[in-house]
């Protein structure tokens, strides 16, 4: 996270603000100038979209059990270890297995969910950086 906050501030100090404000204000600038100006705010574009869907990875989230569950972290701290210890021991090797079973189904839940975010994160970073290398060619090319 801090690397792409990083990024973020290097690619906003990095823009040549003359070259963007003659490009949105109609000055004389180069098509290779705009361009790279283009390229310039598609890559911050793309790497705050990175940095929010790594935010959004990151946020912790609960899935709370239909029913009381001993292998629920939050359930398990609103007891006293004592009542979660006579709990347990008098769970049934069914009630057991279907208490695991049904952590598992929710934190692949939360898995899917934290998956999707950081592959949209590292699209939007590989991406930004794809933004870079073409702005910094049209720059190379208007100087």
């Amino acid at each position: 996270l801090t690397l792409g906050a990083n990024a973020i501030l290097i690619a906003t100090s990095a823009l040549d603000r003359g070259v963007v404000r003659n490009a949105f204000m109609g000055s004389a600038t180069t098509d290779a100038e705009r361009l790279s100006v283009a390229f310039s705010l598609a890559m911050l574009s793309a790497l705050i979209i990175s940095v929010l869907f790594a935010l959004l990875t990151s946020l912790p989230r609960l899935f709370k059990p239909e029913r009381y569950d001993l292998f629920f972290f939050d359930h398990i701290r609103r007891m006293s270890s004592q009542d979660y210890t006579d709990s347990f021991m008098d769970m049934t090797g069914q009630d057991i297995k279907a208490a695991v079973l049904n952590q598992i189904h929710i934190k692949s839940h939360i898995v899917s969910r934290k998956f999707r975010f950081l592959r949209v994160s590292m699209i939007s970073l590989i991406s930004g950086l794809s933004f870079w290398v073409l702005a910094q060619i049209f720059l190379g090319m208007s100087s």
